[in-house]
């Protein structure tokens, strides 16, 4: 009887010992597959951008992210695709805006500012490069 309380005893230590080893590597060892979402790497689909690409993702995120997407349409339109000619105008022309008429009946402007006041040519630039890199 001795014998069989000093087996099972034995067998139920290695047991624990085991599943809190066994536990202790799942949780603490650091995976070799990085998971998608936690890295900007081409295989989850996201692009390596260049430096311009960067700042022009800066520039949007900061001036045109709360309106526009660059592959849907949201309250503004997709940027994605807009011609860079088209695009430059929109951004520093004030006769490329929205027919103000309308607009004041609305009370719904979307691009009171010029944006050349606020961008420079360079972001300009950069912003187009970043748009046009998706």
């Amino acid at each position: 009887m001795k014998k069989i309380r000093i087996l099972l005893f034995s067998l139920t230590a290695i047991i624990v010992v085991s599943t809190g080893i066994i536990m202790y590597l799942k949780i603490f060892k650091k995976s070799e597959i990085p998971e998608c979402g936690t890295h900007d790497l081409p295989s989850c689909g996201n692009i390596d951008l260049t430096e311009n690409q960067k700042k022009g993702k800066e520039v949007f995120n900061s001036n045109c992210a709360a309106c526009h997407k660059l592959n849907s349409k949201i309250t503004g339109p997709a940027l994605h695709e807009v011609d860079s000619i088209v695009f430059v105008n929109w951004l520093t022309n004030k006769k490329h805006k929205i027919d103000s008429s309308k607009v004041e009946i609305l009370a719904i402007d979307y691009h009171k500012t010029v944006f050349s006041k606020t961008l420079s040519k360079e972001d300009i630039a950069h912003l187009i490069e970043y748009c046009h890199s998706k």
